[in-house]
């Protein structure tokens, strides 16, 4: 209704054609995953939003077979996608959850998707004094690949003298950077934030690129602002009711909106105190 009632102003003389702005959708980009599957990229896309994964959200059984094979599609993508926390959650994940119900599935997943550390640790698993026999003799194991039948046999029957190799793939501890690390160095302009900003926000005779899509998550002024129109120049001039904050007190709010961060200065919490009504 907004955008009607603008035109027919414009068209009406009432508003000047320059004070128009874009409404066009920026092109969007197709990352093809033909291996992926909806269910497993979903997970992904869970984690890169919120920083967690939730594997039994639709299984209860942490252990299921289903469960497992899912997380491995995720480890899987997690390593195609360079999402080291992710890959070493889910590594931690399988390794808790490893049983004798689920390991010949998942050492036969590993196999084939050649994620040779978590292979090597269901080989383990398996040659283990007391989860050999009642593994070999299930009825799983008659339905393995030849091959991996003849790799358990052999190293069943000829173990290594070599003390065992770390898990060097995926560590025990969880590395990689966490969702606040990542959106931190986002906000300053690292990790592609400067290139990939798309608008700009004006405090007094200074200017901040942003990101729509974060200030728009996170403050309802902006996601009502996106949706109406595109600003002038992609620039907003940022007030907060009749004030202009200071460049260092404006600083302290977009660490708060990109990564919830609450230390500031008594100073910018003065600038800032109506910022939460008003935004």
């Amino acid at each position: 209704e907004a955008r009607e009632e603008l035109s027919k102003r414009i068209a009406a003389g009432e508003e000047p054609a320059s004070e128009v702005y874009s409404y066009k959708a920026e092109p969007r980009l197709t990352v093809p995953l033909p291996e992926a599957t909806p269910e497993a990229f979903s997970m992904v896309l869970n984690y890169i939003y919120t920083d967690r994964i939730d594997p039994t959200e639709k299984d209860e059984d942490p252990a299921s077979p289903a469960t497992i094979l899912l997380v491995m599609e995720v480890l899987r993508l997690a390593i195609k996608l360079s999402i080291p926390r992710l890959r070493g959650l889910c590594a931690r994940f399988l390794r808790a959850n490893l049983c004798y119900s689920n390991v010949l599935p998942a050492l036969h997943a590993a196999h084939h998707a050649q994620l040779s550390c978590i292979k090597e640790y269901c080989l383990r698993f398996v040659v283990k004094d007391y989860n050999f026999t009642p593994i070999v003799m299930s009825a799983e194991f008659e339905q393995m690949d030849q091959s991996l039948m003849v790799e358990l046999i052999r190293r069943r029957q000829q173990p290594s003298k070599q003390p065992p190799a770390p898990y060097n793939d995926y560590e025990e501890e969880i590395n990689g950077t966490t969702l606040e690390q990542d959106m931190s160095v986002f906000a300053s302009g690292g990790a592609g934030g400067l290139e990939l900003s798309d608008v700009k926000l004006r405090v007094g005779s200074a200017s901040r690129p942003a990101h729509r899509s974060v200030l728009a998550a996170r403050a309802a002024y902006f996601e009502a602002m996106f949706r109406s129109f595109s600003p002038q120049d992609n620039i907003v001039n940022i007030q907060i009711c009749d004030t202009v904050p200071s460049e260092e007190a404006f600083d302290s709010l977009l660490r708060y909106i990109y990564y919830g961060d609450t230390n500031m200065p008594t100073e910018d919490s003065l600038y800032l105190f109506q910022a939460p009504i008003y935004y």
